[in-house]
């Protein structure tokens, strides 16, 4: 009924629309047949067929408000009593409690010693509540309907005389009182005439024209539907007005029709028979009765003449634009929305289920039934308050595949009569569990401290158009067995797994924290980030109060265990005692992690734990640490840019590793983070969505911040990857790549390479669901990088130069017992360099990758990294002094400008640009007098390079450049600057071999002047 209520309506109104935009282009009689289409619709009520975009589908999202409204209970109704037990044991309340009657209804009442006798209630819905008036209503305008034509037939019957008319196909009868004529009946149909129509043998040739046009058109049919339209539809005003409005059209095609019989001739004579004959009404005609009247409204009867006056004559254009527009409304309007949700009978309703939730509970069901054997592949728990998560199906150790294909077999035996309607929480969700199988379907539990479970189903919701998945309790769950599955699967049993001196530094954790005295504390100290204090007097006691309850509070059922990183800390907090003992509560996004010999020793931002790590989730704990954050330092606004294609931000090969976030992803609820962060965020708008994520490429907290839903979630990298990665052994360092929108991290992971591990570097990409890491891209051709020859920036001549210079190190490495077999060069255009007036430079970098057959062979000292793949990064490099090629540009004519810079600096740094301005210098693009005193300091960081410089200028020349480094000097304020300067001073001032002549010169004035 809704379904065509709304298609309907929005039939009519664009008929109603096509019939004002078209009324003076298209004959009347053709849009007196448009109202056919409403007709069909409202007397039909299926689809024909399915479209993904039509009325329905368009107006889901109202649907839905609606059917949740229409489910709304309005009343209570008494169906019966029901005889129960006097007592219950505590805890053993019914399941599925009728809902609380009205006030006043008749309560509980003892029938005997041992029974009582409770009356029993059943809800009303609105929607129910609005099918009994609508019952009622349709049956008062039926009878109304059938008492208008039945009383009208019978004064027809009672006053009508036989009237014989030649050439007219149906009976004519006489109505003296008849206000006009009219055609009547459906199956017989007769002419009814008044007197006036006899007035003149052209009236009544007119007349009878008329109304054999009506029954040609087969009116008097059309018109019994149209009741029967109104009689079913009678609360809706549209289907009144499109059977007003049909009526009238109806007429005005008869007019139509008529005259297209009686010829052009006639339509003059034909316009004054109707002013004579039609008798004007103030009020509409009652729709409901089946005669054709002729009896018209001013309006009508105006519109009427003017049309017979007008003889418009229909435009092709027009009418192909009708039936187009029609049959894209008829389109829209007649087809329903695809639906392979299942039917949800009238025993839901009654046991009180909405709609939605019904059909959520017989989708499980039915995937519940066709669970088989180890089906589900996924199995998350988590924490619903911390968002403490556990993997179940990536911990070995845990048995969780046996108790998993268990779970199968109790999901199985759940019978609809064990669900009942969802209406609150029965207490605080503890424990959470989600599991799908092969992705046909995603569902979960929620057990609530008080042993409530409640069914969790998919649902979504849209904001600005855009739909989001959550989970939504449906229905409670009154399963033993599935109860007590869940408590195995779900509560933490710190019994399993656990050593003897785990279980010990449990157990003497939870007895010091359940005596925990106020006074037994010495102080507290708080750590943020890089910055550290201890909390005494006032602020102590403060803390106090809030810290030892939240402390004695604790039991078993709050400590779970997890190997790995954890969480990354951005707040610890220390509990010194009086007596020594020292206890330090590390804080993440939403979780609290301890220190304790037993467990996790000492905090390591680089190497994941081999032990078990012990976590709280105590919300209390957490709370009170967080009040220790200040100033507070909240993370920045997520910036907007343009939406990008993710097919164009990930790489075009396969990622190395996926890792799904669904339940890895914390809802961070405070927005807070460590002061000292802020120098590492970065807004990349990694996944495309024209919204940036937020990276933290800390070396102690390295995280990934989005937003869903108006909700902001923390992806703890450490924490996520090393799960997924156990062969992780050493996290090194994290760095935005905004360039390629992605995450790289660097460290050591086991293997068979020498030393602890092999070098690994991986490229994170984050498509908005999953985490993608990627190996570096190696491919080369000819000995350079694929990457390198598809990039239009980087000159031919560069890539020679660098193949060039990396070639000439390869060679030193023949003989080597690593057995190098391969290597290439991979160079990237860095920018025009704009620093030096009057200068244009590009800079260029490149990087040097050799292949080794045995890597176990290479010494692994200084800076010297061998990947999982057998590709080294070389230290000690005595022909390449670093990774730049810089060019000097001249009229359009490229340079090379002869030396290097070290590549031990990053590039724009102060060390960076020393190298940069002594290189031009060594190549005399710099003299000087052009360079202030700063730059002559950066020229004299390249040592006796910078004497043989100076001395090649006369003698004024270099005591001018001496005297702006000696001004340099005064200006310096900094105790670091100034011993780095007197460093360079004495290096300088020393005996040192490559001085030529000239060099030996400036060396006097230098001393003269700084000695």
């Amino acid at each position: 009924m809704k379904e065509i209520l709304l298609t309907s309506s929005v039939l009519i109104l664009a008929l109603l629309a096509l019939r004002q935009l078209f009324r003076r282009t298209v004959s009347r009689r053709m849009q007196y047949a448009l109202w056919l289409l409403v007709l069909v619709r409202l007397l039909v009520p299926v689809n024909v067929g399915t479209l993904a975009h039509n009325v329905l589908s368009a107006a889901e999202p109202v649907q839905a408000v609606v059917e949740e409204r229409l489910d709304t209970p309005v009343l209570y109704v008494q169906d019966g009593t029901e005889r129960r037990p006097a007592q219950l044991l505590p805890g053993k309340e019914s399941q599925g409690e009728p809902l609380s009657p009205p006030s006043g209804a008749a309560q509980t009442a003892p029938a005997d010693e041992y029974y009582t006798v409770t009356p029993t209630y059943r809800t009303v819905t609105l929607s129910e509540a609005l099918t009994y008036v609508w019952y009622a209503g349709m049956a008062g305008v039926g009878a109304w309907f059938l008492f208008t034509n039945l009383r009208f037939a019978r004064a027809l019957r009672k006053a009508r005389t036989p009237y014989r008319v030649e050439g007219c196909r149906y009976p004519v009868y006489l109505v003296s009182a008849l206000p006009s004529p009219c055609l009547f009946g459906v199956l017989r149909p007769a002419v009814y005439l008044n007197e006036k129509a006899l007035q003149s043998p052209d009236a009544l040739r007119f007349v009878l024209a008329h109304e054999q046009t009506h029954a040609r058109h087969l009116d008097p049919l059309w018109s019994l539907l149209r009741g029967v339209c109104l009689t079913v539809y009678w609360f809706d005003p549209l289907v009144w007005l499109a059977a007003v409005l049909s009526r009238e059209d109806c007429e005005l095609a008869c007019d139509e029709g008529t005259l297209r019989a009686l010829g052009a001739d006639e339509r003059a004579a034909y316009g004054k028979t109707l002013l004579a004959l039609v008798p004007v009404c103030g009020k509409p005609q009652n729709p409901l009765l089946g005669a054709t009247t002729m009896t018209s409204g001013k309006r009508s009867l105006k519109e009427r003449i003017t049309r017979i006056a007008e003889n418009r004559q229909a435009k092709a254009a027009a009418v192909f634009a009708v039936v187009a527009l029609a049959a894209l409304v008829c389109a829209v309007s007649f087809t329903g929305a695809p639906d392979t949700t299942p039917e949800v009978t009238q025993e839901w309703y009654d046991a009180g289920f909405t709609t939605e939730d019904a059909q959520a509970c017989l989708e499980f069901l039915d995937w519940a039934a066709e669970l088989d054997g180890s089906k589900i592949t996924g199995c998350g728990a988590w924490d619903a308050e911390t968002g403490a998560a556990r993997f179940l199906l990536e911990e070995p150790s845990d048995d969780a595949s046996a108790q998993i294909e268990a779970l199968e077999g109790i999901l199985r035996s759940v019978r609809a009569e064990e669900l009942t309607p969802f209406a609150a929480r029965d207490g605080e969700v503890r424990y959470t569990l989600t599991f799908n199988d092969d992705y046909t379907g995603y569902y979960g539990f929620s057990l609530s401290e008080n042993g409530q479970v409640a069914l969790d189903a998919p649902a979504e919701y849209k904001t600005e158009g855009e739909p989001f998945p959550y989970m939504k309790a449906v229905a409670v769950v009154d399963n033993a067995e599935l109860t007590q599955a869940l408590y195995r699967l779900l509560r933490p049993a710190l019994l399993d797994g656990l050593t003897e001196a785990e279980r010990g530094g449990v157990d003497e954790f939870l007895h010091w924290a359940q005596a925990l005295r106020a006074e037994d504390i010495l102080n507290l100290q708080f750590r943020d980030g890089s910055s550290s204090r201890f909390l005494v007097d006032a602020e102590l006691t403060a803390l106090s109060a809030q810290l030892v309850p939240a402390l004695n509070a604790l039991t078993e059922a709050e400590l779970y265990t997890q190997r790995g990183y954890g969480d990354s800390a951005y707040y610890t907090l220390t509990v010194n005692l009086r007596d020594g003992t020292q206890y330090t509560f590390l804080c993440g996004f939403d979780r609290v992690r301890l220190l304790s010999p037993a467990f996790e020793p000492a905090l390591s931002s680089s190497y994941p734990s081999d032990r078990q790590t012990l976590w709280i989730d105590s919300p209390a704990l957490m709370a009170c640490i967080n009040t220790l954050h200040s100033p507070p330092t909240t993370l920045p606004d997520f910036e907007t840019v343009d939406p990008t294609p993710l097919a164009d931000i990930l790489p075009a090969r396969e990622p190395w590793m996926t890792i799904p976030l669904a339940g890895k992803a914390q809802r961070v609820t405070d927005h807070r983070i460590p002061s000292d962060a802020l120098d590492w965020l970065t807004q990349l708008d990694m996944d495309g969505d024209g919204v940036c994520e937020i990276v933290n490429s800390s070396p102690n907290f390295p995280a990934i911040y989005y937003e869903r839903g108006g909700e902001l979630y923390g992806v703890d990298l450490k924490s996520v990857i090393t799960a997924a990665w156990p062969e992780l052994d050493w996290w090194d360092y994290t760095s935005a790549a905004p360039a390629s929108r992605s995450v790289l991290f660097c460290g050591l992971s086991a293997g068979d390479a020498p030393g602890d591990g092999a070098n690994f570097t991986r490229y994170l990409y984050f498509d908005g669901e999953s985490l993608l890491l990627y190996k570096p891209d190696r491919s080369h051709t000819d000995h350079v990088a694929d990457a390198t020859l598809a990039d239009p920036s980087v000159p031919a001549e560069i890539v020679a130069r660098a193949k060039q210079l990396v070639r000439q190190r390869y060679d030193t490495l023949a003989g080597s017992a690593a057995q190098y077999d391969d290597w290439y060069t991979d160079v990237s255009f860095l920018g025009a360099e704009t620093r030096y007036e009057g200068l244009t430079l590009e800079v260029y970098s490149f990087s040097q990758h050799y292949h080794a057959q045995k890597p176990e062979k290479i010494l692994l000292a200084g800076g010297t990294e061998v990947d999982e793949d057998g590709w080294a990064f070389l230290d000690g490099d005595t022909v390449l002094d670093g990774p730049y090629i810089v060019c000097l540009m001249d009229g359009g004519t490229r340079r090379m400008l002869e030396g290097s810079m070290s590549g031990d600096c990053s590039t724009g740094s102060p060390a960076y640009y020393a190298d940069l301005t002594a290189l031009l210098a060594k190549n005399n693009v710099l003299r000087p007098d052009a360079l202030d005193g700063g730059r002559l300091k950066e020229v004299m960081s390249s040592g006796i390079s910078f004497l043989n410089w100076l001395g090649q200028y006369d003698a004024a020349e270099q005591d001018r450049a001496l005297e702006r480094l000696s001004a340099y000097r005064a200006s310096l304020t900094d105790s670091y600057d100034l011993d780095m300067f007197s460093r360079i001073v004495a290096y300088m001032l020393g005996d040192r071999d490559g001085l030529t002549d000239a060099g030996r010169a400036a060396q006097g004035r230098f001393r003269a002047k700084f000695g």
